[in-house]
């Protein structure tokens, strides 16, 4: 299973604000396109409220960490208790690559467990000062390989690969 974390950063490392808002961030297309190229997107609980909130694309399905949200009644949704049973049911669906989108605690914990693969990053010209870090509280960071960008106008696009020991 290959997991990509895409996510929208701030040059100086954060996803959004102390207090969770995004205002700053302007890649919503990119975003929606990449996430129905894949068709399968994994995030936190907190994220998932954001995104149900402005309606789920029916042809993406959702991989929900959570530890309080047992069930949901949406057809594309599925909740999973960690990041490995998250793949799991994410193979057990078919796909074979997964979107991993956040939000901090929940990429922290698939950069801890060495299961992302690539990343895909949206750099926005903003520096927030404090906010959420794009790993959580994960202190070992991510060794990469293979980067590319290219300047979207409004952000930078940057991929690259996750150096495996």
């Amino acid at each position: 299973m290959k997991v990509t974390l895409m996510n929208a950063v701030s040059l100086d490392g954060f996803i959004a604000h102390a207090d969770g808002n995004t205002d700053w961030v302007d890649d919503f297309e990119e975003w929606e396109q990449q996430a129905k190229r894949v068709r399968a997107i994994i995030v936190g609980r907190k994220t998932f409220d954001e995104i149900q909130a402005d309606g789920l694309w029916p042809d993406v399905t959702y991989f929900v960490l959570t530890g309080s949200l047992t069930e949901h009644h949406e057809p594309n949704v599925e909740c999973s208790w960690s990041a490995e049973e998250a793949i799991a049911d994410a193979a057990e669906r078919g796909f074979e690559h997964v979107l991993l989108c956040g939000g901090s605690e929940s990429n922290g914990e698939f950069a801890k467990a060495g299961l992302i693969d690539e990343v895909m990053l949206n750099i926005h010209p903003i520096l927030l000062g404090t906010g959420k870090p794009l790993l959580g509280a994960h202190d070992g960071g991510l060794e990469l390989t293979d980067a590319n960008y290219v300047d979207r106008g409004k952000y930078v696009h940057l991929t690259a690969k996750v150096k495996k020991s």
